[in-house]
């Protein structure tokens, strides 16, 4: 890496100062946009990895600039060195994004896929009914598909889908054959449906995550949301 790259990529990392890192509604709904169009880009599995975590909390730090910090927090970047402030407000950017991620698949993701699935539709249309009505809109209608023909002669299906509890066993929790068979069905069905076409990021973003590996700073580029 050269001068200049060095001196561009420091600068990049000042620009976000303790400062900068206020709590403000603007930067709020910059990053609830942008956890909303993560989660519907991954709605088949919304459960980043270490890697992934890393990509948006660069996205978020040094381009979109919406992370914000508490008293508490904004204390512990300002009494850090320059690389343990990089580190820290990476955990700090990773920890919430983490903590909305669990608190949207519990409130929202997976109520939306088990109401989607208790509709009685195609399977082939869960995936776009999990996401409408994770987005609360209203499904599209359906011609010659009468639910209650198809479904009324399998008693199964007449309970709803979060009912189908597995049943503790003396070996250890194991799913049992309906569960299992449930999960299985959904996630194939999930995982070849149509999913909605990535985000396209400005082209800063691949300078500055050159930059970023160049120097390990992290381990991964920039999400591409």
């Amino acid at each position: 890496m050269g001068t200049w790259e060095r001196r561009t990529l420091t600068q990049a990392w000042r620009l976000v100062t303790v400062q900068d890192l206020t709590p403000s509604k603007e930067k709020k709904d910059v990053f609830l946009n942008c956890m909303h169009s993560w989660i519907k880009n991954n709605f088949v599995s919304p459960f980043p990895d270490a890697l992934m975590l890393t990509r948006l909390a660069n996205y978020m730090i040094l381009q979109l600039r919406c992370i914000t910090v508490s008293k508490s927090e904004a204390k512990i970047l300002e009494d850090s060195s320059p690389s343990d402030y990089r580190r820290n407000l990476m955990n700090i950017t990773t920890d919430k994004i983490s903590n909305w991620l669990v608190n949207r698949r519990v409130r929202r993701w997976r109520p939306a896929i088990q109401r989607a699935f208790d509709q009685r539709r195609p399977a082939a249309l869960l995936l776009e009914d999990s996401l409408r009505i994770y987005e609360q809109k209203k499904l599209r209608p359906l011609i010659d598909w009468d639910c209650d023909a198809l479904f009324s002669f399998n008693p199964k299906y007449l309970q709803p889908l979060k009912s189908w509890k597995k049943k503790a066993r003396a070996g250890g929790g194991k799913k049992t054959k309906k569960t299992k068979k449930l999960s299985e069905s959904t996630f194939h069905v999930l995982s070849n449906a149509t999913r909605p076409p990535p985000l396209e990021i400005s082209p800063i973003c691949s300078q500055i995550n050159d930059l970023i590996e160049a120097e390990d700073l992290c381990s991964s580029p920039i999400v591409e949301i």
